[in-house]
């Protein structure tokens, strides 16, 4: 199984040509590679006003709509700013920004932490699909999943937009969320948010940051940086800047599911 995974967009008046350029254009190398699936991680949009947020979500889903995968959407917390999950609902013609995708190698769990009801950037999954992902993983072998805000947890004391204000960084309940993936075989999860690239090993499952398609740092607009992760026996990332590969993560067969380690 071939994924492409895109995280924060981030498509705003400033540059907009430059991020729908960049977007075509991995769209035609995920086109290139026989992706199977894209998965776009949240914040597709910089929120602005509600007119130029919906004009902005409008422009990102056609730019994707070209690929020959098919588009799985997950909202970050910039998409709820001025936009309802309806307003959302309807552009992208879905009943909900969370799920299962069953495939051959592995199953795909995707979550919606977008949580517009807490302040700032901060997420949370919400209780009714903490529930329905216990119950969901209790069949499924080994699963990967991703959502917008981190599940795990690293020091971000060098990041350049979450340093000084952590709690906005992770999934607010990330706790309750850990339990359940540590109940089983979750081969690994993969998240944005935070714009960098990382890998973390948080109890006892594999934790896989990709880094922002634009905005990654105050002075850097646009990158265009996506990953493409292979699942079969092992899970396989690699993150690519323009047409250059940033980093690799080889995840190693079996190594997510059950085991104990710190809570958070």
């Amino acid at each position: 199984m071939n994924l492409g995974i895109v995280s924060d967009v981030h498509l705003r008046s400033s540059h907009e040509a430059a991020v729908e350029t960049q977007l075509a254009a991995v769209v035609d190398r995920f086109d290139g590679c026989g992706i199977d699936r894209i998965l776009v991680l949240g914040d597709l949009i910089e929120d602005e006003s509600e007119r130029a947020d919906r004009a902005h979500v409008r422009a990102v889903r056609d730019t994707l709509a070209a690929a020959d995968a098919p588009v799985t959407y997950l909202l970050g917390n910039h998409d709820v700013e001025r936009l309802s999950r309806a307003d959302l609902r309807e552009v992208f013609g879905v009943e909900r920004f969370w799920g299962r995708v069953e495939g051959a190698d592995a199953d795909l769990f995707y979550l919606d932490s977008s949580a517009p009801e807490r302040s700032g950037a901060q997420g949370a999954v919400g209780t009714a699909q903490v529930e329905w992902l216990d119950r969901e993983l209790a069949d499924a072998s080994g699963a990967v999943v991703f959502v917008h805000h981190p599940l795990g947890y690293r020091d971000l004391s060098g990041n350049a937009w979450f340093a000084s204000e952590p709690e906005r960084a992770f999934c607010g309940n990330k706790r309750e969320v850990n339990d359940v993936l540590a109940r089983h075989d979750v081969r690994a999860v993969v998240n944005g948010h935070v714009h960098e690239t990382a890998h973390v090993r948080y109890r006892g499952v594999d934790h896989v940051t990709v880094n922002a398609f634009s905005k990654e740092l105050p002075d850097v607009p646009v990158t265009g940086t996506y990953a493409q992760v292979t699942v079969d026996s092992g899970v396989a990332v690699r993150v690519v800047e323009g047409d250059r590969t940033a980093t690799t993560f080889e995840l190693p067969p079996g190594a997510g599911g059950g085991a104990s380690g710190p809570s958070g």
